[in-house]
């Protein structure tokens, strides 16, 4: 009776053992996806605020743009004044 039960204690023991393991080994490799993911974030992070620029930018330009044909027009008329 007690060398059933210290064999199934054992046995239990071996079980805890293998599952921890496991638990240690998929933790190592969800570390390992969150920092990828989080190097990933960073750089999306830096293309985001470069594209933001880039669309300040075009959007100063265009109203600069539109205003061009403006100013045109207002010189053309002081010059043939």
């Amino acid at each position: 009776m007690i060398n059933e039960r210290s064999i199934k204690l054992s046995q239990e023991v071996e079980e805890l053992k293998v599952s921890k393991e496991k638990l240690e080994e998929y933790t190592r490799r969800l570390q390992g996806t969150v920092e990828e993911l989080e190097k990933k974030n960073y750089y999306l992070e830096q293309e985001s605020r470069v594209l933001r620029e880039l669309v300040s930018i075009s959007v100063t330009i265009h109203n600069q743009l539109r205003s061009f044909p403006k100013i045109s027009y207002r010189y053309s008329d002081v010059i043939i004044s």
